[in-house]
């Protein structure tokens, strides 16, 4: 009886964070939008890409995957399956110090494409809270 009770309860939860943000604009469609513009724009960037391009070789599913991601973070979906720490830390060339330079290329993704200032704060709590995590796994020193 308990753990249906607190099923319903993260269900009921779950259902009032995605009305929330569906009410400030976020939406499947602007996630795959995002996804699309902010992926195109670091597989251009001068340190990211070549470390994306080291371990992507197929675009097009890592980006459906990415955009699976981002709705289970932004919208509370479950389509999400993937394990973020893990194949993290799996990139020997990513290091602390990108991190930064990951969430600024993403926050201005954000603000050439978000639909109001409450969604990019929406994204970039995600993404800061998310990019801490990732940086406490993987290694600090700088290039030489």
């Amino acid at each position: 009886m308990r753990v249906e009770l607190a099923s319903e309860l993260v269900l009921k939860k779950r259902a009032e964070l995605q009305r929330s943000s569906r009410e400030i604009g976020v939406s499947e469609e602007y996630i795959s939008m995002l996804v699309d513009t902010f992926y195109d724009r670091i597989q251009h960037h001068e340190v990211l890409g070549p470390i994306f391009a080291s371990k992507i070789k197929d675009w097009p599913p890592h980006l459906a995957k990415m955009k699976l991601f981002w709705e289970g973070v932004a919208l509370r979906s479950a389509g999400y399956q993937g394990k973020l720490m893990e194949v993290h830390a799996g990139v020997e060339q990513a290091r602390a110090w990108m991190v930064p330079q990951w969430l600024d290329l993403f926050e201005k993704t954000l603000r050439d494409t978000a639909p109001n200032e409450v969604v990019v704060e929406h994204f970039m709590l995600l993404a800061r809270n998310m990019g801490a995590r990732l940086a406490s796994t993987m290694p600090s020193a700088a290039p030489e």
